[in-house]
């Protein structure tokens, strides 16, 4: 009965800590989070090559 009470209590404690890390989307309900894009190259250069022939690569 005791570790029950004990585990209770513990829980009692914990538990309004979620709330304090809630996200918050604060703004009208018509308004939808929108994710901003983004576009991003992972490469591994080719010996002699670097970020001027991505730069060109990737005005085509």
């Amino acid at each position: 009965m005791k570790r029950l009470q004990c585990v209770l209590a513990l829980a009692g404690l914990i538990a309004p800590f979620g709330t304090a890390f809630a996200d918050s989307h604060e703004g009208d309900a018509e308004e939808a989070n929108v994710a901003s894009p983004m576009e991003m190259y992972a490469c591994t250069y080719n010996e002699g090559k670097g970020p001027a022939d991505l730069d060109a690569a990737t005005k085509e």
